[in-house]
């Protein structure tokens, strides 16, 4: 059969091939196809300023309109119930912030069991869905209290509509962007060390999501006290007031569960008898007095009945709260929905309880503690988590932390959505902790997104960096994207996150984009500057920070999720990594050459061994960058590169970013970029030329705005006696490509040359600049320099230096501890002549070290190998005779004490330990500079008002951890500085230890201090008399004799080695005249070691 559909302004044909029965359904579709959208509402050209509602804040932005609530009721009777149906029929327009339009399919989305929703008709919740994205949502209610709706928009800032004026006909619209900074005193009173026995396993190493497909259903019992009651009851009988107050409970919880859907995939709904749980009138009948949690598990359980305050039965509720008007919140317990005796503990209270505030965050807030979930600020003032969810800095902003509410307040009201930290420990409960036992699960047809954090990376300090994930298995639902951080050590501070901290969060959890990437801080700041905008601090010292991953999508509203973490280490000695060209308002033309300059700042050496970098061109001021100028090219600070034909703009910047790895840095200043005439564009400004091939340059000439004069090229600066042919030699037209080659290359002409390639078109010039470099394909050896062969005393992080070579592009160095070079100690490649070992050396032990040139043509031969052998490293304490020192309890003061260091040592390591007695040590600051003036901060504003110091640092220590117990600073730790500072410095003369008090009251004392000292040992004058040692006959077959002329000792010794470094013999020396037999021994060369009151020389023994 045929059926013929006619609109209102188009027509359809449909061919049926299947039975008649199932007509009402394709009719039901083009119903749903083809509903017109109904639009009840009518801007306000006048603000009402009369009959307002009671509300906690005004927007800072907002629109009105007037609202046919009548008709809006009419309208969405009789919508089909949620996911009875894909489609809904009923379509209804909703205004959004920013006075547009928005068509919503509707559904009956009911949260009352249906028991208590019969018997309140009155009270509708309802869910739609945006005709252009289902992944814009709204839930509103519709009740005695007039329309209330939310709107979860992609990617954006929550929409809200409330009553406005008391008679409900005029309604504000804006989005939680401008919700204004209106402070309210609250607290969490929940003890964060009431988990439910051990199940509730609460882990920061395996990331736990939403992904299992299933939307979890719990029954809700919320009670009131009668002063929460009579805030709503209103007018009328009391079985109206009892219907007004649940109304209110509706709302709430309405925009509860569509918070908790979206992250969780937890529903709530009333049960069907909440309403016995209500109370209003006389404030002193109902069961409350102070004690809410108690009071509220036992009216909830039914314990209460004896006191005529009947309840509903354990049996027959899986969560219970309590609203009122106390102006704080405690969940009673954490992770206890569903287990007897404590899952109706909740309460949460405030003055005036209504809206966002109220209802996400301290409803919501307080029900994740039900659920599992711990607190998740960093502040001192306030952290109270589990130890392994204090993520947030400050105060936090998502649902579990005390945005507004604890200083440094990042913000004044929370964002509504959950925490990486607070998902992973709520679905670890609600799948397999106690909360699992009691939900209706039901599975939904779609799947989680499946996230990929990417690799672990080791940047520079004081350097931006970006993340980016990947997800797959995203279907067809919108996805958003979190990067957060997930630090959970104490940063020991009451502040913000500041650069030289080196454990806990330092960057705020931000809400979801869509697009997986994230730029810390952001890009804005980093264009202007700012490398530490407030909770978004980028480190200026070594440290660790892992961050997580999580992919959202949605449907129906319901949230699926995925998690991954990865790791940022941040290197303390490479960095910062800045650009440091185009620092001005410099002009250029499209297709001209210009220079690109960074400072590598170590980091292509280890640990981070970036080797190319890419550089990228933004046209918008540093809001995108969409200009790829250079991909891998050397991480070498300096790169010619051709401005890429764009639009002319004056706001250009230029990004050098990491080719393998995730950090970059900005140039500092807008620049220019213009079309003039003509412009000659390569991809390639360099050659390099293995002998006897020929250079090759490729060119497209390009003409702006209509210019069509003839342009001949040339090229000069060819080396002398080459032959140069350009093809075209003369251009008009857009787009010639043009080839320059050069030919006739020999060994006489190896070097590099600076050309320059020029199009002259009358009186208009244009250049670009180019290399060549003329390369042998055959390198001869390199010669070494430093250290010199059979050196002895070499640090343990020597340098090595050597010969550059004619034609050498780059060199490979080996260090081994054999001769053969079987065992590699360390190898790098360098385009220096000069390499500083990374690898600390074993002291005392001989070593071997060959470098050979190289370049694209080839390798060269390795060098002839060195030796040498490393010093004797030796270690020392020294401590204070000056102590106890006290510390004045008066105003600010400050006191240096010093200890004395005799001994003639290059410092390789040191070693502090402190004994400190002080109440409230964020006052204390201490500082240790070395004799050669090199000050470093030891601990400054740390642990706030905890007592006493009794710590070894070192920069092998762990993270200082403030304790409450005293000494709050203890163990063997880092200080804020590194002790390598002074690495390569004479530990000879004063070392000072500053202490300072920087605020009156509290005092103490300064009981002990001492400093361990390792390092290598420094010849005076004195050791001249090493010249007056001797070996002789040397060479010998039988012995030798070690004669000391002149030299006065206390103790002293011999050490042989063979060339391996395999120890012979060693003999105490006791006479200035020594005989040593060699008569055992192979034929070859021996090293022997003398030590002379711990003061070495190395000389050799060739046996015959």
């Amino acid at each position: 059969m045929k059926m013929f559909v006619q609109t209102t302004n188009m027509k359809y044909f449909v061919n049926l091939l299947f039975p008649m029965k199932y007509l009402l359904t394709i009719v039901m579709l083009f119903n749903f196809a083809f509903a017109k959208a109904q639009n009840f509402w009518q801007s306000v050209s006048q603000t009402p300023t009369e009959n307002l509602e009671n509300r906690n804040f005004t927007p800072d932005n907002y629109l009105t309109y007037n609202l046919d609530i009548d008709g809006l009721k009419q309208s969405v009777t009789g919508s089909p119930m949620r996911f009875t149906s894909s489609h809904s029929n009923v379509v209804v327009s909703m205004p959004n912030a920013d006075g547009d339009f928005n068509d919503f399919e509707i559904f009956e989305n009911q949260i009352m069991e249906n028991s208590l929703s019969a018997k309140y008709p009155s009270i509708k919740t309802y869910l739609g869905l945006n005709v252009n994205d289902a992944a814009d949502v709204i839930r509103f209610s519709i009740t005695s209290h007039g329309f209330h709706n939310i709107e979860f928009v992609t990617g954006a800032p929550t929409v809200y509509i409330d009553p406005f004026t008391i008679d409900h006909n005029t309604y504000i619209v804006y989005d939680r962007s401008s919700i204004p900074e209106v402070k309210e005193d609250f607290e969490c009173l929940m003890d964060e060390l009431s988990v439910i026995g051990t199940d509730l396993n609460i882990s920061n190493v395996v990331p736990k999501s939403t992904n299992d497909s299933s939307l979890r259903t719990y029954r809700v019992a919320i009670s009131c006290n009668a002063e929460y009651g009579n805030l709503f009851a209103g007018n009328g009988t009391d079985v109206q007031k009892r219907a007004n107050i649940q109304a209110r409970q509706v709302i709430t919880m309405n925009r509860v569960n569509g918070v908790y859907e979206r992250d969780l995939a937890i529903n709530m709904i009333f049960v069907a008898n909440n309403d016995s749980l209500l109370y209003f009138g006389d404030t002193s009948l109902d069961p409350y007095t102070n004690d809410f949690n108690n009071r509220t598990q036992d009216l909830i359980d039914g314990d209460l009945a004896s006191q005529g305050f009947p309840g509903i039965g354990n049996a027959n509720y899986d969560i219970g709260h309590n609203f009122n008007t106390s102006g704080g919140g405690n969940a009673g317990c954490i992770g206890c929905v569903c287990v007897t005796g404590q899952k109706g503990s909740g309460m949460t209270g405030r003055a005036n309880p209504t809206g966002d505030p109220f209802d996400i965050d301290y409803v919501a807030h307080e029900m994740g503690h039900q659920f599992g979930g711990y607190h998740s600020m960093a502040s001192s003032n306030c952290r109270s988590g589990s130890g392994q969810t204090e993520v947030e800095p400050g105060s936090g902003s998502t649902i579990m932390a005390y945005a507004g509410i604890c200083n440094p307040n990042i913000q004044n009201n929370s964002d509504d959505y959950f925490h990486y930290v607070n998902i992973r420990d709520i679905t670890a409960n609600i799948k397999s902790g106690p909360s699992s036992s009691c939900a209706v699960v039901t599975n939904i047809p779609f799947t989680a997104p499946v996230v990929d954090a990417g690799l672990d990376y080791i940047i520079p300090y004081s350097t931006a960096f970006v993340l980016t994930g990947s997800a797959s298995n995203l279907g067809t639902e919108t996805v958003v994207y979190n990067w957060e951080q997930n630090d959970p050590e104490n940063p020991g501070s009451n502040n913000g996150p500041d650069p030289t901290r080196v454990q806990g969060p330092m960057y705020r959890s931000l809400p979801s984009v869509t697009v997986p990437e994230r730029y810390f801080p952001a890009l804005s700041d980093v264009v202007q500057g700012n490398l530490a905008p407030s909770y978004e601090v980028t480190p200026s010292v070594a440290r660790n920070m892992e961050f997580a991953f999580t992919a959202r999508k949605y449907n129906n509203n319901v949230g699926q999720n995925d998690s991954d973490l990865m790791n940022i280490t941040v290197d303390g000695i490479a960095g910062p990594f800045t650009v440091t060209s185009q620092n001005s308002n410099v002009s250029y033309n499209t297709g001209e050459a210009f220079v690109v300059n960074w400072d590598v700042a170590g980091t292509d050496q280890s640990p981070i061994n970036t080797m190319s970098v890419d550089i990228l061109m933004s046209t918008d001021g540093g809001l995108t960058f969409n200009d790829i100028i250079e991909v891998a090219t050397p991480n070498d600070g300096t790169q010619t590169v051709i401005m890429p034909v764009v639009s002319p703009t004056s706001q250009a910047r230029i990004m050098v970013k990491a080719n393998s790895n995730v950090y970059y840095a900005v140039n500092s200043s807008n620049f220019t970029v213009t079309s003039d005439e003509f412009s000659l564009s390569t991809t390639e400004l360099e050659q390099n030329v293995c002998l006897p091939a020929n250079a090759s340059y490729d060119f497209t000439y390009r003409t702006f705005n209509g210019f069509n004069t003839p342009t001949t090229l040339s090229l000069t600066g060819e080396p002398v006696g080459s032959t140069v042919v350009i093809t075209p030699s003369t251009v008009t037209n857009n787009n010639t490509p043009v080839n320059i080659t050069i030919s006739g290359l020999n060994s006489s002409m190896v070097g590099n040359y600076n050309l320059s390639f020029d199009g002259t078109a009358g009186s208009t010039m244009r250049s670009v600049g180019l290399t060549l470099n003329v390369l042998e394909s055959s390198l001869q050896n390199t010669t070494l320099i430093e250290p010199v062969d059979m050196a002895i005393d070499v640090a343990l992080f020597p340098t090595l230096e050597w010969n550059a070579s004619t034609g050498a592009q780059e060199y490979d160095v080996e260090v081994s501890s054999d001769s053969s070079f079987n065992i590699i100690v360390e190898a790098t490649t360098t385009a220096a002549s000069t390499y500083t070992l990374t690898t600390g050396l074993d002291e005392d032990t001989i070593y071997y070290w060959r470098v050979r040139n190289k370049n694209v043509c080839g390798d060269g031969p390795f060098s002839a190998s060195r030796s040498f052998r490393t010093a004797n490293i030796v270690c020392f304490n020294e401590s204070s005779t000056v102590v106890p020192i006290t510390i004045s309890s008066g105003p600010p003061s400050s006191f240096d004490t010093i200890i004395t260091v005799t001994d003639n040592v290059v410092i390789n390591d040191i070693v502090l330990n402190i004994d400190l007695s002080h109440t409230w040590m964020s006052d204390v600051d201490i500082y240790l500079t070395s004799p050669s003036g090199t000050q470093i901060t030891i601990i400054e504003d740390r642990c706030n008002n905890r007592n006493d110091l009794l710590a070894t640092f070192t920069d092998d220590g762990a993270a200082l951890q403030c304790t409450f117990a005293a000494p709050t600073v203890s163990g063997t730790i880092l200080a804020e500085d590194t002790f390598s500072s002074f690495n390569g410095e004479n530990a000879l003369g004063d070392w000072v230890l500053t202490v300072a008090d920087d605020t009156d009251q509290d005092g103490g004392s300064l009981n002990g201090w001492s400093v361990d000292i390792c390092g290598t040992q420094t010849l005076s004058t004195i050791d001249n008399v090493f010249d007056d040692i001797s070996l002789y006959p040397n060479p010998s077959k039988e012995s030798v004799f070690l004669q000391l002329d002149n030299i006065a000792f206390a103790e002293a010794e011999y050490d042989i080695y063979d060339m391996a470094g395999r120890f012979i013999t060693s003999q105490e020396i006791v006479a200035a005249r020594t005989q040593i037999d060699l008569s055992h021994w192979s034929s070859g060369m021996y090293l022997i070691k003398v030590t002379i009151d711990h003061q070495t020389i190395v000389k050799q023994i060739i046996k015959e």
